[in-house]
């Protein structure tokens, strides 16, 4: 099993075109399956709420907002899943056109089966570790001025820190290795909009246009590169 992160990198170029944020291409030959393990709206409203003063938290995307139990039981079941001859499982399917873009996970999930050649495990924080909060205090003070990190407060980034911690307790031990993604371009994060709007664009033009504005998608884009640039 091997997870990928991504820096000023979008999703459909990572990982043959998949759809997520956070999700699975899982290779069985000639099919491809792509999965997401966001929250589904109704925990997501749940979370916005519950963290007002946070906006990093006020919508899908960041550690927080994804659901970590189911999570942590695909990857073990993954682990085991060849050793049954004929095995499958369920993935969950995100539909991020809901709900004006918000998002919201789909009642029938897609089901993959055994045997399984390769997992891909990708999304935006992916591989990335926990700080001690001093140490993202010195990162955010020594940032430019331009840096996304400055646009929130430094007890929303804390929280997102934490909620790595649960990543990396949960879901590490089960990935066999990190694999990161460098543009060509370096020290810049201005072409993740641009990837990102273009991707929206295609999913609105092929459902009717349902999905996030202009704006929403700045403001999606804005809260993740807040996150890894403190990396």
């Amino acid at each position: 099993m091997c997870s990928s992160r991504r820096r000023a990198c979008s999703s459909r170029s990572a990982v043959a075109r998949g759809r997520a944020v956070t999700g699975w291409c899982v290779e069985t030959g000639k099919t491809y399956t792509h999965a997401d393990l966001y929250l589904p709206h109704a925990a997501l409203v749940q979370v916005a709420a519950e963290h007002a003063d946070n906006p990093l938290l006020q919508g899908r995307g960041q550690p927080g907002t994804h659901d970590v139990p189911l999570g942590t039981r695909l990857l073990r079941a993954f682990h085991t899943l060849n050793e049954t001859p004929g095995a499958s499982l369920t993935l969950p399917v995100y539909d991020k056109s809901a709900f004006d873009g918000y998002g919201d996970r789909k009642a029938e999930g897609a089901v993959v089966q055994a045997p399984i050649d390769v997992i891909l495990f990708e999304g935006w924080c992916l591989g990335y570790r926990s700080l001690p909060d001093a140490e993202i205090a010195r990162r955010i003070d020594s940032a430019p001025p331009e840096a996304a990190c400055h646009a929130y407060p430094r007890a929303s980034l804390y929280a997102i820190n934490a909620e790595l911690r649960v990543w990396e307790r949960a879901w590490y031990p089960w990935v066999d290795a990190f694999v990161q993604f460098y543009p060509a371009v370096q020290g810049t994060y201005a072409l993740v909009y641009h990837w990102r709007l273009d991707a929206e664009h295609k999913m609105k033009a092929s459902n009717g246009g349902h999905g996030m504005s202009d704006e929403q998608v700045r403001a999606f884009v804005q809260r993740c590169v807040a996150t890894a640039s403190r990396n």
